[in-house]
Formats: C-alpha cells, structure tokens, sequence
C-alpha cells in the first residue's frame, strides 16, 4: 500500500463518519468494481445473456462500500483481497434479482400463452366419432 494510501485509511479509521474521507477511498478503489463488471459482462455476452452495466456497477460500488467500511488496515490483509469477497457477493447478489425477474416474466409469459392457445389434447366429439368409425 503505497504512502497516501495508507494515510488516508488512518485518518479515515481515526474519523470514520467523514463521508469526505469515505469517498476518496472508493474512488480509488472504483477499478476493481469496474474490473469485475467488465469481465461479468463479457462473459454474459458470450453465453448469449443480457446484464445491465449499470445496475451491476451500482452493486459492486455497494459492496466497495461496505468493504471500506469493514476493512481495518491493521490486520495484514491487503484491501484488494479483503475487498473481494464484499465485491463478488454484491454482483451475485444483483445477478438474483435479475435471474428471478426474468424467470417471473417467463413464468407470466408462458402463462399468457397458454391462455391465448386451445390445448391442442382435447379430444372433440366428432374427431372421436370420425376416427372410431374408421377403424371399425
């Protein structure tokens, strides 16, 4: 961790409600949320799904957030690693939402299908007459 770095996560564990202070630490940590969503998206893309940036974006940014705020400089570990964990868990947690969305809206539309089309497994009764007095 280089020298402002460090300085700037001691003052903010000296005066951790300093939003200011906050701030300036997930600005410079912004890059790895960025990472992370790009590589998401990209792999989506491959797979043939659609994920909205944005709303990825905003979730990583939520668990740099709570990673901040968690991580104490102390401790040994390196924030890129500690922050990790906050980070994957917020674009997974994002990646539900979106998952369970979409399976309700399928749910709704092949419900809507089925409603506009007759099931096709009805027996009538003149099909069943035309085909009972063909084979007898």
């Amino acid at each position: 961790m280089n020298e402002p770095i460090k300085k700037l996560w001691e003052e903010y564990r000296n005066n951790p409600e300093n939003c200011e202070l906050r701030d300036r630490l997930i600005e410079h940590y912004q890059p790895l949320v960025v990472r992370g969503v790009d590589r998401l998206c990209t792999n989506a893309r491959m797979n043939g799904d659609q994920i909205e940036r944005d709303d990825l974006l905003a979730a990583g940014l939520f668990g740099l957030l709570d990673a901040v705020k968690s991580f104490d400089p102390n401790g040994g570990v390196p924030f890129r690693k500690f922050s990790s964990p906050y980070i994957v868990n917020a674009f997974i947690d994002q990646l539900r939402v979106i998952i369970w969305e979409s399976r309700i809206e399928r749910w709704r539309m092949n419900k809507m299908n089925k409603e506009e089309k007759p099931d096709s497994t009805e027996n009538r009764p003149e099909d069943r007459e035309g085909r009972d007095g063909e084979q007898g």
